[in-house]
């Protein structure tokens, strides 16, 4: 719950800086949820306190996709 709680407050903080620090936010959650099959973008999306709309269009904004990051 604690590392949950940093991931979000580390998302805003860095809502303002460059993508890849976004990118980077993500990929802090997703990497340990792909160990457990829990790796979906609906999940990924709440552990960073955001939509899944919001998660998508972000990483869209950034030049990627969740389903890039996942592969």
């Amino acid at each position: 719950f604690v590392a949950l709680l940093a991931s979000v407050a580390r998302l805003f903080t860095q809502q303002a800086t460059p993508a890849p620090c976004f990118i980077r936010a993500v990929e802090e959650v997703l990497v340990p949820l792909l160990a457990t099959r829990e790796a979906t973008a609906t999940r990924v999306a709440d552990r960073l306190g955001l939509s899944r709309q919001t998660l998508y269009r972000r990483l869209r904004d950034e030049g990627t996709s969740f389903e890039k990051l996942h592969a």
